[in-house]
Protein backbone atom coordinates (compact mmCIF):
# COMPACT_ATOMS: atom_id res chain seq x y z
CA UNK A 1 0.00 0.00 0.00
CA UNK A 2 0.79 3.43 -0.66
CA UNK A 3 0.28 6.45 1.95
CA UNK A 4 0.63 9.93 1.11
CA UNK A 5 -0.28 12.40 3.70
CA UNK A 6 -2.59 15.19 3.01
CA UNK A 7 -3.03 17.52 6.18
CA UNK A 8 -2.34 17.30 9.76
CA UNK A 9 -3.11 19.60 12.86
CA UNK A 10 -2.85 19.29 16.62
CA UNK A 11 -6.08 16.86 16.31
CA UNK A 12 -5.73 14.87 13.44
CA UNK A 13 -3.96 13.80 10.63
CA UNK A 14 -5.13 12.67 7.15
CA UNK A 15 -4.29 10.20 4.82
CA UNK A 16 -4.89 8.70 1.47
CA UNK A 17 -4.37 4.97 1.15
CA UNK A 18 -3.69 3.24 -2.80
CA UNK A 19 -3.82 -0.21 -2.97
CA UNK A 20 -0.39 -1.39 -5.10
CA UNK A 21 -2.36 -1.33 -8.29
CA UNK A 22 -3.67 1.69 -7.67
CA UNK A 23 -7.18 0.70 -8.30
CA UNK A 24 -8.30 1.71 -4.73
CA UNK A 25 -7.91 4.67 -2.19
CA UNK A 26 -9.50 5.23 0.70
CA UNK A 27 -8.76 7.98 3.57
CA UNK A 28 -7.41 7.30 7.13
CA UNK A 29 -7.53 10.07 9.73
CA UNK A 30 -6.15 9.52 12.85
CA UNK A 31 -7.79 11.50 15.05
CA UNK A 32 -6.99 12.71 19.12
CA UNK A 33 -9.93 14.28 20.83
CA UNK A 34 -9.73 17.05 23.65
CA UNK A 35 -8.82 16.07 26.58
CA UNK A 36 -10.59 18.73 28.06
CA UNK A 37 -14.42 17.62 28.30
CA UNK A 38 -15.89 21.07 27.80
CA UNK A 39 -13.57 22.18 25.03
CA UNK A 40 -14.74 18.26 23.10
CA UNK A 41 -17.46 19.95 20.93
CA UNK A 42 -14.54 21.12 18.87
CA UNK A 43 -12.97 17.77 18.22
CA UNK A 44 -16.78 16.28 16.99
CA UNK A 45 -17.07 19.76 14.62
CA UNK A 46 -13.26 18.61 13.69
CA UNK A 47 -14.44 15.31 13.10
CA UNK A 48 -17.23 16.21 10.96
CA UNK A 49 -15.40 19.19 9.18
CA UNK A 50 -13.42 15.99 7.53
CA UNK A 51 -15.93 14.03 6.32
CA UNK A 52 -15.58 12.73 2.77
CA UNK A 53 -18.42 12.00 0.15
CA UNK A 54 -20.03 8.68 0.64
CA UNK A 55 -17.88 6.95 -2.24
CA UNK A 56 -15.24 7.48 -0.28
CA UNK A 57 -14.19 4.58 2.12
CA UNK A 58 -13.26 6.19 5.57
CA UNK A 59 -11.62 4.78 8.44
CA UNK A 60 -10.58 6.53 11.92
CA UNK A 61 -8.28 5.64 14.49
CA UNK A 62 -7.18 6.88 17.44
CA UNK A 63 -7.57 8.29 21.29
CA UNK A 64 -11.27 9.87 20.97
CA UNK A 65 -10.76 11.19 24.51
CA UNK A 66 -14.56 9.60 25.52
CA UNK A 67 -16.29 6.55 26.12
CA UNK A 68 -19.91 5.66 24.10
CA UNK A 69 -21.75 4.11 26.93
CA UNK A 70 -21.39 3.70 30.48
CA UNK A 71 -20.14 -0.09 30.42
CA UNK A 72 -17.52 1.38 28.55
CA UNK A 73 -15.83 2.87 31.83
CA UNK A 74 -14.68 0.30 34.65
CA UNK A 75 -14.56 2.56 38.47
CA UNK A 76 -13.93 6.07 38.37
CA UNK A 77 -16.05 9.15 38.51
CA UNK A 78 -19.51 8.29 36.07
CA UNK A 79 -19.10 9.63 32.30
CA UNK A 80 -21.51 12.14 32.15
CA UNK A 81 -24.52 11.17 29.48
CA UNK A 82 -24.41 14.57 27.55
CA UNK A 83 -20.86 14.17 26.57
CA UNK A 84 -21.39 10.71 25.40
CA UNK A 85 -24.64 11.82 23.46
CA UNK A 86 -22.58 14.31 21.63
CA UNK A 87 -19.75 11.60 20.71
CA UNK A 88 -22.65 8.93 19.59
CA UNK A 89 -23.97 12.07 17.27
CA UNK A 90 -20.59 12.64 15.91
CA UNK A 91 -20.17 9.14 14.75
CA UNK A 92 -23.50 9.51 13.24
CA UNK A 93 -23.36 12.38 11.42
CA UNK A 94 -19.97 11.27 10.58
CA UNK A 95 -21.69 8.16 9.23
CA UNK A 96 -19.10 6.10 11.38
CA UNK A 97 -19.69 2.58 12.58
CA UNK A 98 -17.51 1.24 16.05
CA UNK A 99 -15.54 -1.49 14.52
CA UNK A 100 -14.88 -3.48 17.47
CA UNK A 101 -12.41 -4.91 19.42
CA UNK A 102 -10.44 -8.46 20.52
CA UNK A 103 -9.20 -9.30 23.14
CA UNK A 104 -9.93 -6.70 26.32
CA UNK A 105 -12.09 -3.89 25.41
CA UNK A 106 -10.54 -1.04 27.93
CA UNK A 107 -7.60 1.00 26.21
CA UNK A 108 -6.40 3.08 29.11
CA UNK A 109 -5.66 3.35 32.81
CA UNK A 110 -4.68 5.10 35.15
CA UNK A 111 -2.03 2.72 36.53
CA UNK A 112 -3.28 3.52 40.70
CA UNK A 113 -2.36 0.57 42.37
CA UNK A 114 -5.56 1.30 45.27
CA UNK A 115 -9.05 1.03 44.85
CA UNK A 116 -9.14 4.24 42.45
CA UNK A 117 -7.79 1.78 39.54
CA UNK A 118 -9.95 3.18 36.77
CA UNK A 119 -9.92 1.63 33.15
CA UNK A 120 -11.90 2.95 30.06
CA UNK A 121 -12.28 2.25 26.45
CA UNK A 122 -11.00 5.85 24.96
CA UNK A 123 -9.23 4.72 22.17
CA UNK A 124 -11.31 3.07 19.01
CA UNK A 125 -11.04 2.77 15.52
CA UNK A 126 -14.78 3.76 13.31
CA UNK A 127 -15.12 3.83 9.30
CA UNK A 128 -17.93 4.34 7.15
CA UNK A 129 -19.86 2.07 5.31
CA UNK A 130 -17.99 1.90 2.09
CA UNK A 131 -15.20 1.52 3.84
CA UNK A 132 -16.47 -1.83 5.16
CA UNK A 133 -17.73 -2.35 2.35
CA UNK A 134 -14.04 -2.65 1.05
CA UNK A 135 -12.78 -4.29 3.84
CA UNK A 136 -15.80 -7.29 5.30
CA UNK A 137 -13.32 -8.83 6.87
CA UNK A 138 -11.49 -6.13 9.15
CA UNK A 139 -10.87 -6.58 12.70
CA UNK A 140 -9.70 -4.73 15.43
CA UNK A 141 -6.71 -6.09 17.99
CA UNK A 142 -6.30 -3.80 21.54
CA UNK A 143 -2.79 -4.63 21.93
CA UNK A 144 -0.72 -4.91 25.55
CA UNK A 145 0.08 -1.23 26.54
CA UNK A 146 4.11 -1.57 27.04
CA UNK A 147 5.18 1.49 27.79
CA UNK A 148 2.07 4.03 27.93
CA UNK A 149 -1.50 4.16 29.86
CA UNK A 150 -2.76 3.78 26.72
CA UNK A 151 -3.02 0.23 24.65
CA UNK A 152 -2.35 0.33 20.90
CA UNK A 153 -4.55 -0.55 18.50
CA UNK A 154 -3.49 -3.41 15.94
CA UNK A 155 -6.28 -3.13 12.47
CA UNK A 156 -5.83 -6.24 10.07
CA UNK A 157 -7.57 -5.55 6.93
CA UNK A 158 -7.10 -9.63 5.48
CA UNK A 159 -4.64 -8.39 3.34
CA UNK A 160 -1.97 -10.63 2.35
CA UNK A 161 1.71 -8.94 3.19
CA UNK A 162 4.05 -7.81 0.70
CA UNK A 163 6.57 -10.24 0.02
CA UNK A 164 10.12 -7.74 1.01
CA UNK A 165 13.05 -9.09 -0.80
CA UNK A 166 16.15 -9.63 1.83
CA UNK A 167 19.30 -8.43 0.26
CA UNK A 168 22.84 -9.76 1.34
CA UNK A 169 23.04 -8.15 4.93
CA UNK A 170 25.60 -5.45 5.11
CA UNK A 171 28.35 -4.77 9.01
CA UNK A 172 27.35 -1.91 10.46
CA UNK A 173 28.52 -1.10 13.97
CA UNK A 174 25.23 -0.76 16.36
CA UNK A 175 25.62 2.35 18.63
CA UNK A 176 23.45 -0.12 20.89
CA UNK A 177 26.67 -2.25 21.34
CA UNK A 178 28.30 -0.03 23.68
CA UNK A 179 25.87 -0.10 25.85
CA UNK A 180 25.93 -4.23 26.48
CA UNK A 181 28.61 -5.64 28.91
CA UNK A 182 29.20 -8.45 26.40
CA UNK A 183 30.46 -6.19 23.14
CA UNK A 184 34.03 -5.68 24.85
CA UNK A 185 35.00 -8.74 25.46
CA UNK A 186 33.61 -10.01 21.86
CA UNK A 187 36.03 -7.56 20.29
CA UNK A 188 39.24 -8.46 22.94
CA UNK A 189 38.35 -12.23 22.03
CA UNK A 190 38.51 -11.40 18.14
CA UNK A 191 42.10 -9.56 19.13
CA UNK A 192 43.64 -12.45 20.68
CA UNK A 193 46.41 -13.57 17.92
CA UNK A 194 50.01 -14.76 17.82
CA UNK A 195 52.41 -12.19 18.47
CA UNK A 196 54.09 -12.94 15.50
CA UNK A 197 50.72 -11.66 13.26
CA UNK A 198 50.40 -8.30 15.03
CA UNK A 199 52.91 -6.55 12.67
CA UNK A 200 52.01 -7.52 9.19
CA UNK A 201 48.77 -5.53 7.47
CA UNK A 202 47.52 -8.68 6.30
CA UNK A 203 47.10 -9.13 10.21
CA UNK A 204 45.65 -6.12 10.66
CA UNK A 205 43.30 -7.04 7.79
CA UNK A 206 42.56 -10.62 9.23
CA UNK A 207 41.84 -9.05 12.74
CA UNK A 208 39.41 -6.63 11.51
CA UNK A 209 37.77 -9.45 9.47
CA UNK A 210 37.47 -11.66 12.83
CA UNK A 211 36.30 -8.91 15.10
CA UNK A 212 33.21 -8.29 12.48
CA UNK A 213 32.55 -12.14 11.58
CA UNK A 214 32.54 -12.50 15.95
CA UNK A 215 30.19 -9.25 15.93
CA UNK A 216 27.64 -10.44 13.58
CA UNK A 217 27.93 -13.93 15.46
CA UNK A 218 27.27 -12.34 18.66
CA UNK A 219 24.45 -9.91 17.66
CA UNK A 220 22.48 -12.53 15.77
CA UNK A 221 22.37 -14.32 18.77
CA UNK A 222 21.56 -11.52 21.36
CA UNK A 223 19.12 -9.99 18.78
CA UNK A 224 17.09 -13.65 19.03
CA UNK A 225 17.13 -13.70 22.93
CA UNK A 226 16.15 -10.19 22.68
CA UNK A 227 13.29 -11.17 20.64
CA UNK A 228 12.77 -14.04 22.91
CA UNK A 229 12.56 -11.99 25.90
CA UNK A 230 10.51 -9.10 24.57
CA UNK A 231 7.44 -11.83 23.48
CA UNK A 232 7.89 -13.16 26.73
CA UNK A 233 7.05 -10.34 28.69
CA UNK A 234 5.05 -9.39 26.13
CA UNK A 235 2.83 -12.55 26.22
CA UNK A 236 2.98 -11.93 30.09
CA UNK A 237 2.02 -8.04 30.17
CA UNK A 238 -1.26 -9.34 28.26
CA UNK A 239 -2.28 -11.59 31.15
CA UNK A 240 -1.58 -9.19 33.39
CA UNK A 241 -3.79 -5.82 31.84
CA UNK A 242 -6.38 -8.86 31.14
CA UNK A 243 -7.18 -8.86 34.86
CA UNK A 244 -5.54 -5.87 35.51
CA UNK A 245 -6.43 -4.47 39.22
CA UNK A 246 -5.05 -2.85 42.26
CA UNK A 247 -3.72 -5.99 43.19
CA UNK A 248 -1.13 -6.81 40.17
CA UNK A 249 -0.25 -2.65 39.37
CA UNK A 250 2.70 -2.99 40.81
CA UNK A 251 4.15 -6.05 38.54
CA UNK A 252 2.42 -4.33 35.56
CA UNK A 253 4.34 -1.50 36.47
CA UNK A 254 7.65 -3.65 36.44
CA UNK A 255 7.27 -5.51 33.73
CA UNK A 256 6.61 -2.32 31.73
CA UNK A 257 9.73 -0.98 32.47
CA UNK A 258 12.09 -4.23 31.65
CA UNK A 259 9.95 -4.06 28.01
CA UNK A 260 10.47 -0.19 27.47
CA UNK A 261 14.41 -0.94 27.93
CA UNK A 262 14.46 -3.63 25.36
CA UNK A 263 12.21 -0.84 22.93
CA UNK A 264 15.12 1.47 23.94
CA UNK A 265 18.11 -0.14 22.30
CA UNK A 266 15.21 -0.90 19.48
CA UNK A 267 14.92 2.52 19.17
CA UNK A 268 18.14 3.53 19.14
CA UNK A 269 19.10 0.49 16.68
CA UNK A 270 16.71 2.13 13.89
CA UNK A 271 17.49 5.78 14.55
CA UNK A 272 21.09 4.66 13.70
CA UNK A 273 19.86 2.94 10.60
CA UNK A 274 18.10 6.09 9.77
CA UNK A 275 20.95 8.77 10.04
CA UNK A 276 22.96 6.09 8.10
CA UNK A 277 20.24 5.06 5.12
Amino acid sequence: MNVEIMNCSNGHINAWVTNEEGSERWMLTGFYGQPNSSLRVESWQLLASMKPSERVGWCVMGDFNEVLTHDEKSRGKQSQEKQMVRFREALEDGGLFDLGWRDDNYTWSNNHGDDTLTKERLDRAVANLRWKEMFKEAWVEVLVARCSDHRSLLLSMNQEPAKVWRGKRLFRYEAKWSLMDDCEEVIKRAWQVRATKRASGRGLQSLLENSKGALMQWSKRIEHDRRRDLKEKTELLKKLQGNEGWHNSEEIKKVQNEIGVCLEMEDLKWSQRAKVD
